[in-house]
């Protein structure tokens, strides 16, 4: 009795494991089919200056939806001085 069960928990798990390693889509479009908007929150400056010879960029766009400014809509970053604000990083 025991040994049915274990084989059918492994039969189960190896099947699982076998089936996300094949996945080989992204997450962007993995999410899209399950119907989930997958999103991440990126420095502006890493987008600017293209670091990683432009992976990074490539991999935020192929593997999310969503992209929201990282700390740049903190009011440190924003707010300068009474009626003096900064939005040239978030446009």
């Amino acid at each position: 009795m025991n040994w049915t069960i274990l084989g059918i928990v492994y039969f189960c798990l190896m099947n699982v494991l076998t089936v996300e390693s094949q996945n080989s889509i992204g997450l962007r479009a993995s999410s899209y089919l399950r119907g989930i908007l997958f999103g991440t929150a990126v420095g502006i400056d890493k987008l600017r200056n293209r670091v990683d010879h432009d992976q990074y960029n490539s991999n935020v766009t192929n593997n999310y939806h969503l992209i929201v400014p990282e700390s740049e809509l903190k009011p440190m970053h924003l707010w300068w001085s009474d009626n003096v604000y900064n939005w040239t990083d978030l446009d």
